[in-house]
């Protein structure tokens, strides 16, 4: 999503959302690399949310931003989209 040689500071923004009904988590791993498969990029850090709102396939919408402070910094946020809190 942040592609090389990006000037920085820098922010992007990607909703992502359930893929089973009812699902109760997403795993969310970061890897930096440019290669095709993330297995042969370097795991920069790995989370998960969990207590989502129980509802069908696609209908949890998480907002997640990524952001690249002067400092070379990655933090990473995520906010549900429908009650706009954070998790």
């Amino acid at each position: 999503m942040i592609l090389r040689n990006t000037p920085i500071p820098f922010s992007v923004n990607r909703e992502f959302t359930t893929q089973v009904d009812f699902q109760t988590a997403m795993q969310f791993n970061i890897v930096q690399g440019e290669r095709e498969l993330a297995k042969d990029c370097r795991l920069l850090a790995s989370f998960e949310l969990s207590n989502l709102t129980l509802k069908p396939a696609g209908m949890v919408k998480i907002s997640v931003t990524f952001t690249i402070d002067a400092d070379g910094i990655l933090s990473v946020t995520a906010v549900d989209s429908e009650s706009n809190t954070a998790v």
